[in-house]
């Protein structure tokens, strides 16, 4: 009997080629589309998780209350951790995690500057379960100078070489032994690292005065382990107590310490000093939506088409029923068919996935691969997927096909009735309320991304060259390398900051002092170490006040400048003069005001920003050009970096490049929605032509009469259309509000952002109306053009 059913479903996939290549076609590139953003899905959401007792694993956080709200960081000072583990019973161990400032790492003639670089503490693997080869993790780092490479890495500096036991060169100064090589398997983790190197190394690189112990220098990463028999709640609550007896009753009243799971940290974007790129987990609800319609808006094509291939094969069931077929045997046989194009459909979306999931996955930076599916589960999933989406899809047209009733369909007098033709159409305009989400969607990220673009950010951004000046070396040479710099006409001017306008800022706290008969006021506030000529460089504007200027003696020691947001929120009037206490400095004066301006993604706010002149800490040469042959000018700099840094390789990037890369997971995001989106309105006009293939089909002798009674092409054509239009324009009205909920939802992330106007939607709307108009069209035309002869031969 199975057999049976397999060979009569074959010959009808034969037999009706034209609506089986589009049902077929139509499932595949749903389950592509779906099966690819589950991989996506997958993949960021397996953030690590791969860690041994991840469950257990936290990071302890900072949170500072100050006038302007509650700070929140993600780095603490790196005592705590140690003095958590050997004090609290509900801790089993802390680990500590630096990063380290950009280093020139050299072995033999191979150099480069390396930026991805962390010290850890010696138990590091301990708790993060990275793979070393050939080494026990436990005593990697456990001795000063040691480093520990990944495979990229090693094949860097060392190519075939074994690279254990030899030493790398750090900034001139560091021997550092090479004590392990990570596994090359790719792991999901928030901490991204090219060398690992001991904690116990990183104190002999600090500049004299830096301590280690300094309770207050909050600058270090301090991940926790719980006992097996601690929960979360009980050792947080024992962290006032803490906090109180280290800091004291006053300072325990404006900072807290929290304890966040490992697993939550990559997408959280809300803390200050975190790691990189975070993960966007509404991005991600989208994105997941976008495959779940995806598929159901095929399995609904499926529908539309095997119910509009009823009319023909209306004789074919009324035949069978003659012959003694019963009804289950009816539904059985067409749920056969269904799943047996399901199987197709589902071959062929692993065939379209294996070819463009590479390209993909390169072209948008994405870990992704169906290799990354567990074999059992990826066997498993092309069982039951096909029959699960054939069920689903052919469930519908087998119980209306097998009713048919034999006296009605051999006469030619058969129909779905009134109860399908509302369903069909119900399918119809829910694939385009989805489809019209989605084509908002995808103009509301386009205008978000345009609006990041072309934003204004408070800086000039164009033909400004980002140079890093890497060891004491490098920087001891900025002023000597400036003015070889600008000898060169095409080079307008040149700036310093210990920073490149990408985050990564300091923090501490500013004391303004008290007036008669009050108390000091304390905030906390960002730093920005910068060199004389960053701003005039970057073309940032004054409110009030002036810059730094180098024959203002008393500006290297004693003047600071606020930005607009510090201004205000340190409660100063006419701050230009007035005189505030800046961490451990001495008591300076403000100089000057300058405009708010963009220094990190416009996902954030704009916090306050406190500028000091720091000659020695600026690790960047911001190097304005004027308009001209860029890699005429690149290569003049390179002339002159090799003549006064001949040992130190030079490292550029361009400062509008830098800026964008900030945005990258937002545009490979909107790349997906895109790409997606319109696959699955691709789908959905398969699904309406499907359903006019059915409708003019149905009215083919309607049509015939007409155009006998004088009908035009265009009267059949607005007669075949305007049904339709009437369907998408009400499945608009749906989709407006529920588009405009999601896509609010998502710019709630920026907090810079597009309003969503009403030219949005009428866009969309004329898109969707434009696009089923083509996709109606093509069926519409051909009824019309249809000769009435054949249609009413034998009425």
């Amino acid at each position: 009997m199975l057999k049976n059913y397999l060979t009569i479903a074959l010959r009808n996939i034969l037999r009706y080629k034209s609506y089986s290549f589009i049902n077929i076609l139509g499932l595949a590139v749903g389950i592509a589309s779906t099966v690819t953003i589950l991989l996506y899905v997958q993949d960021q959401l397996s953030y690590d998780q791969f860690y041994k007792d991840a469950d257990k694993i936290y990071r302890l956080n900072l949170d500072v209350k100050s006038p302007g709200g509650v700070n929140k960081y993600a780095t603490t000072s790196a005592p705590m951790g140690p003095f958590l583990a050997q004090k609290f019973p509900e801790f089993k161990e802390a680990v500590r995690v630096r990063s380290g400032s950009a280093a020139l790492i050299q072995y033999n003639d191979i150099k480069a500057y390396e930026e991805k670089i962390l010290f850890v503490d010696s138990n590091f693997f301990n708790l993060f379960s990275f793979v070393l080869k050939n080494r026990n993790p436990e005593d990697a780092l456990a001795e000063p100078n040691s480093i520990v490479l990944t495979t990229e890495s090693a094949k860097k500096y060392f190519g075939n070489e074994n690279p254990i036991g030899k030493n790398l060169l750090m900034d001139g100064r560091f021997n550092l032994k090479v004590a392990g090589v990570l596994s090359s398997e790719k792991l999901n983790s928030h901490i991204k690292f090219d060398f690992l190197i001991s904690f116990s190394t990183f104190p002999s690189t600090l500049p004299a005065g830096y301590d280690i112990n300094d309770w207050g220098w909050t600058s270090f990463y301090t991940f926790l382990k719980l006992n097996n028999n601690a929960n979360e709640k009980q050792a947080e609550a024992k962290l006032p107590e803490f906090v109180e007896s280290i800091f004291g009753k006053e300072t325990a009243k404006r900072i807290s310490l929290n304890l966040q799971p490992v697993t939550e940290i990559y997408f959280d974007n809300e803390r200050t000093g975190d790691f990189g790129a975070v993960g966007n987990k509404s991005a991600l609800y989208i994105l997941a939506a976008v495959a779940a319609l995806s598929l159901l808006i095929a399995c609904f094509n499926f529908i539309n088409l095997s119910t509009a291939r009823s009319a023909r094969r209306g004789r074919e069931v009324g035949m069978r029923k003659v012959s003694g077929a019963q009804r289950m045997q009816l539904i059985k046989q067409f749920i056969g068919e269904s799943v047996s194009l399901s199987f197709i459909s589902v071959l062929i979306a692993v065939g379209i996935i294996e070819l463009f999931i590479g390209t993909v996955a390169k072209t948008l930076d994405l870990n992704i691969s169906l290799t990354g599916i567990p074999t059992q589960y990826l066997i498993i999933s092309l069982l039951t997927l096909p029959v699960l989406v054939g069920l689903i899809s052919g469930i519908y047209p087998a119980f209306v096909l097998s009713k048919f009733l034999p006296s009605k369909v051999l006469k030619g007098n058969f129909s779905s009735g009134t109860s399908g033709i509302l369903l069909r159409k119900f399918l119809v305009a829910s694939q385009f309320v989805v489809s019209t989400v989605l084509i908002i969607g995808t103009l509301v990220i386009a205008e978000q991304m345009n609006f990041i673009k072309s934003k204004n950010l408070g800086f000039a951004k164009e033909q400004i060259i980002v140079l890093k000046l890497n060891g004491e070396e490098a920087l001891g040479k900025f002023e000597t390398l400036k003015s070889a710099l600008l000898q060169n006409s095409e080079i307008a001017s040149i700036g310093g900051a210990r920073n490149g306008l990408d985050g990564g800022f300091g923090s501490t706290s500013v004391v303004i002092p008290a007036g008669e008969g009050m108390e000091p006021e304390r905030f906390d506030t960002y730093t920005y170490p910068v060199h004389y000529n960053f701003f005039e460089t970057l073309n940032m504007k004054f409110v009030s006040g002036r810059s730094f200027k180098k024959e203002f003696t008393t500006d290297a020691e004693h003047a600071l400048i606020l930005n607009e947001t510090a201004a205000k929120q340190f409660g100063l009037e006419n701050a230009v003069g007035k005189q505030i206490r800046l961490g451990d400095r001495q008591l300076s004066t403000v100089i000057g005001i300058v405009e708010d301006f963009h220094y990190i993604s416009l996902h954030n706010k704009i916090d306050p920003l406190v500028f000091y002149v720091s000659p020695d800490n600026a690790e960047n040469m911001f190097v304005k050009l004027h308009a001209g042959d860029i890699p005429t000018m690149i290569n003049k700099i390179e002339k002159s970096w090799s003549e006064i840094l001949p040992e130190y390789p030079m490292e550029f990037s361009f400062l509008d490049e830098k800026i964008n890369s900030i945005y990258k997971t937002d545009i490979n995001f909107a790349s997906l929605v895109n790409l997606f989106s319109g696959l699955a309105v691709f789908i959905a006009c398969l699904g309406l032509f499907g359903l006019t293939s059915y409708m003019t089909e149905q009215r083919t002798k309607e049509i015939g009469i007409r155009k006998v009674l004088g009908a035009s092409v265009t009267n059949v054509l607005i007669l075949t259309t305007r049904q339709f239009i009437i369907l998408i324009t009400f499945a608009n009205f749906i989709a407006w509000p529920l588009a405009y909920y999601f896509m609010n939802s998502w710019l709630e992330d920026f907090a810079f952002r597009i309003d969503i106007g009403i030219e949005t939607f009428i866009l969309s709307a004329a898109v969707i109306i434009l696009i089923a108009v083509f996709t109606i069209s093509f069926q519409a035309i051909k009824a019309a053009l249809a000769n009435p002869v054949k249609s009413l031969r034998y009425e």
